[in-house]
């Protein structure tokens, strides 16, 4: 955001604080049988979306393990490393499994099982921080 834009979006955000205090106050409805409907819909696309690359790997893995896609991507299917982790107390560095990472392999070094994982994240996160957490 630019110096110029400040003024601009500081009002927005100000008009906006007595609308978001209203709906503190009195609260807002949620459709949950819908949240739940969604959830299911997503966990059912996860586990296909699994399902399919396991099938074209040959192999099981869990795709919410980024330990598990670090191996799956760096030792079994030879993908370069972009970058490394930092590691922690009890594990290693190893490959890095983020999104900028995994958007990249996609880009220079195309497999099939790149845009189903990326994918699946998505639903994840919809699923973990939508109906999941608010059903």
């Amino acid at each position: 955001m630019r110096n110029s834009d400040f003024p601009r979006v500081h009002n927005i955000d100000v008009a906006c604080i007595p609308i978001v205090a209203d709906m503190m106050k009195s609260g807002m409805l949620v459709d949950i049988p819908y949240l739940q409907q969604l959830s299911a819909e997503w966990g059912d696309k996860i586990a296909e979306l699994s399902t399919l690359m396991q099938m074209e790997v040959g192999k099981s893995f869990n795709p919410a393990s980024n330990d598990q896609i670090a191996t799956l991507l760096f030792d079994d299917l030879r993908l370069p490393r972009q970058k490394m982790t930092k590691g922690g107390e009890h594990k290693a560095p190893r490959g890095s499994v983020d999104d900028e990472v995994l958007l990249w392999l996609e880009e220079h070094h195309p497999h099939s099982i790149l845009p189903k994982l990326l994918e699946i994240r998505e639903y994840m996160k919809l699923k973990g921080t939508y109906s999941d957490a608010l059903a």
